[in-house]
């Protein structure tokens, strides 16, 4: 699915990111010589947008969408962090978010334990490889956030109360017509006066005349 078809339907930190289904996506590169560590290039995620990080791939879509991306707009360099470390207590990477590792695109499985490996995506492949951390150089970090289009449809306090008020209405309408509906049979059933004329008098009278209502 093409970038452009998210477009509408999300909201990036500015127009530097790039929206992919939930989430936005943005590289830096070329301002980094302060970017020396994996820290360091987590911190330049976190200080471009609320929640960013270094980035993290969950699915193929998504790694396709990375590649693609590589080669049509952001012309990085060979290879890119992942937001991943290495446990060396089970010898398994694991995202920084601590998600679950339910995709990976390995080159190879991991066969020895490296001090200070990290993971990089080679942007030409689509591929994951292992690499040390001290010796392979930062030229470039991707990052990724989740985007506010989900918060943006939220309804808000004045939504709330614009709901609250239509409801009371329709009930107070409902009820101010149940309650002339009653009346109004109640006095359908009353006996409405007759005038009559009084013998031998001038006088008149009303009475009641009896009317059938139907049970």
């Amino acid at each position: 699915m093409s970038v452009k078809s998210y477009a509408a339907f999300t909201e990036c930190p500015s127009s530097v990111w790039i929206p992919f289904g939930s989430y936005c996506y943005a590289f830096f590169q070329g301002t980094l010589n302060n970017v020396e560590s994996v820290e360091d290039a987590r911190d330049l995620c976190k200080g471009n947008a609320s929640g960013a990080d270094i980035i993290s791939i969950k699915n193929e879509k998504e790694n396709t969408f990375i590649l693609e991306t590589f080669k049509t707009h952001w012309q990085g360099p060979d290879y890119i962090l992942l937001g991943m470390i290495f446990d060396t207590d089970d010898n398994s990477f694991k995202w920084y978010d601590e998600s679950e590792m339910n995709f990976t695109k390995w080159t190879e499985e991991i066969d020895e334990v490296l001090m200070n490996t990290c993971a990089f995506m080679n942007t030409k492949s689509g591929k994951w490889e292992k690499k040390s951390c001290e010796e392979f150089p930062l030229t470039g970090t991707l990052c990724k956030t989740a985007s506010a289009y989900e918060k943006k449809y939220l309804p808000g306090k004045s939504a709330l109360t614009t709901t609250v008020v239509v409801i009371f209405t329709i009930v107070m309408i409902i009820s101010t017509a149940a309650v002339w509906y009653l009346c109004k049979r109640g006095a359908g059933a009353r006996k409405p006066l007759e005038q009559v004329d009084l013998p031998h008098t001038k006088q008149r009278y009303w009475k009641p005349v009896e009317i059938l209502v139907p049970r």
